[in-house]
C-alpha cells in the first residue's frame, strides 16, 4: 500500500479507531484473500479518512468551533499556558 494521502490523526487512539473502521468496511464488503483473510485496501482507508473529515467538518459547523477550540471550551486544553 502506498501512503499518498495525509490524514490528521491526533493520537494513537484515533489511528486505532480509523483502522478498525477500515477493517469493518473491508469485512462488510467481504473482501478476502485466497486464505480467507480480510483484505484492507487503500480504498477502505481512503473512505475512512473521508468519513472522519466529514464528521469533523459537521462538528465544526454545528458548534461553530474547530476541534481545538472545542477542547478549550470543555476545559480539556489550556492553550494560554506559559503566555
Amino acid at each position: 500500500m502506498t501512503y499518498r494521502f495525509r490524514a490528521k490523526l491526533t493520537s494513537a487512539r484515533a489511528v486505532y479507531v480509523a483502522f478498525q473502521a477500515a477493517v469493518a468496511l473491508a469485512e462488510l464488503e467481504a473482501d478476502k484473500d485466497s486464505e480467507g483473510r480480510t483484505l484492507v485496501r487503500e480504498e477502505h482507508i481512503r473512505a475512512t479518512i473521508q468519513m472522519s473529515r466529514a464528521f469533523k467538518d459537521y462538528l465544526t459547523l454545528l458548534y461553530k468551533k474547530d476541534e481545538g477550540d472545542r477542547a478549550v471550551m470543555r476545559g480539556l486544553r489550556y492553550d494560554a499556558f506559559n503566555e
